[in-house]
């Protein structure tokens, strides 16, 4: 599995929203006197709780970079091709424009949109 960003905040939001669900199911099952549906929305409470105190309580991603994206620049070097990234300048043999990564400063070769 990736490991994503997500945001806590939308998180703890739709864990609300699924609570604000549970009450209303647990009012039809109060009213209809229905004990399994009763027990089961419990569980489903138990649940929320601990994932809500899981997610309150992992630490935050706070040295996540921001992307950089750059380009390959073609640059004739001493009579060879090359290609030289646009972020940090470095010159690289002519095949390296297939790299979709430049290996000195990381910067994500895709035409250099923001």
């Amino acid at each position: 599995m990736k490991d994503d960003l997500i945001s806590r905040s939308a998180l703890l939001k739709e864990l609300s929203d699924y609570e604000k669900e549970l009450r209303e199911d647990r009012e039809i099952a109060i009213e209809t006197d229905d004990e399994q549906m009763l027990f089961a929305i419990m569980n489903q409470d138990t649940a929320i709780c601990r994932i809500r105190r899981n997610v309150l309580h992992m630490p935050a991603a706070y040295d996540v970079d921001k992307v950089v994206h750059a380009k390959w620049l073609g640059k004739p070097l001493g009579g060879y091709s090359t290609v030289r990234c646009s972020n940090c300048r470095r010159t690289f043999a002519e095949n390296s424009g297939r790299w979709k990564y430049c290996p000195e400063c990381g910067a994500k070769m895709d035409g250099g949109k923001e």
